[in-house]
């Protein structure tokens, strides 16, 4: 979901909680990942428009989604999870941000789409939200005794996928000095080897979990 301020005349509305963009939209430069991303597909040749969320309900993203799937044609969703709290059951000790997780699974699960996967990229990267490993590690063994934990790999440097989601990271430091997110940098510490007390934004310096993960 965004965390962009959009304004009604910004970039295309399918649903008042969906919006498309692009490289041109016209926006803030202090804080527009939507765009900045859109402008670094551009300048790998790619003109892919971004589809930013709003922070909202199920029922609203449930439309939002649907805008979405009937102008894509969609037959794979793949959710991305920065962290792992999209599989905390309520429970535990911390839930990192259960809001939107929840609220996105719930509507993409009401879409008529074949494959919907959901990817949970930084393993410890939401301990500063009290989510522990072992909770993660519980939820996945419940998927596995019901068949629904399709398999964990590694993003190693020398992949192409993890070289271009650091470069992607690195453009988006560049083009938002002032706001680079904290996630993204902490997944990039870790594919360039980085562990523990490590900052690769200003904005985890002097806090031991806000870092490497």
């Amino acid at each position: 979901m965004t965390f962009a301020a959009l304004g009604q005349k910004t970039g295309r509305r399918l649903t008042p909680a969906v919006t498309c963009i692009d490289a041109d939209t016209p926006g803030s430069d202090d804080f527009f990942p939507e765009r900045v991303l859109s402008q670094w597909l551009r300048k790998r040749g790619d003109e892919s428009p971004v589809y930013c969320f709003q922070r909202t309900g199920v029922v609203t993203l449930v439309e939002a989604w649907q805008a979405v799937h009937k102008e894509l044609r969609l037959d794979t969703i793949v959710l991305a999870d920065g962290g792992t709290g999209s599989l905390m059951r309520g429970d535990e000790e911390g839930l990192g941000t259960p809001q939107e997780d929840l609220a996105n699974i719930a509507a993409v699960h009401a879409l008529p789409v074949p494959v919907k996967i959901l990817s949970c990229l930084g393993f410890g990267v939401d301990r500063f939200d009290e989510v522990y490993h072992a909770h993660f590690l519980e939820s996945v063994a419940a998927l596995q005794r019901k068949g629904a934990f399709l398999g964990a790999f590694s993003l190693l440097p020398e992949m192409e996928e993890a070289r271009l989601f650091v470069e992607a990271v690195d453009y988006c430091v560049q083009a938002m000095p002032g706001a680079p997110s904290v996630v993204a940098n902490s997944i990039a510490s870790a594919i360039e080897g980085q562990f523990g007390n490590v900052h690769r934004t200003w904005r985890t310096e002097g806090n031991k979990l806000l870092s490497a993960l």
